[in-house]
């Protein structure tokens, strides 16, 4: 097997079953960015539905307490 085929073939796991396995098992991080978004100020928590903020609390709840000390 040439480089060309092996960087192909890890290209392929990366984007394939590694990012499945990370989706599925890690979700919490993609809900910690979007909290922080936020909470920062990026985006004002008026321009989401109430449920998706809702489904954010944990982790908005921690990036406001940060955002205090």
């Amino acid at each position: 097997m040439g480089s060309g085929e092996l960087a192909e073939r890890i290209h392929e796991f990366h984007q394939g079953p590694a990012r499945d396995l990370f989706v599925k098992y890690d979700p919490r991080m993609h809900r910690l960015a979007v909290a922080e978004v936020f909470v920062s100020g990026i985006l004002p928590g008026s321009s989401v539905p109430p449920e998706l903020l809702e489904h954010l609390a944990g982790a908005l709840d921690y990036y406001e307490a940060e955002k205090k000390k």
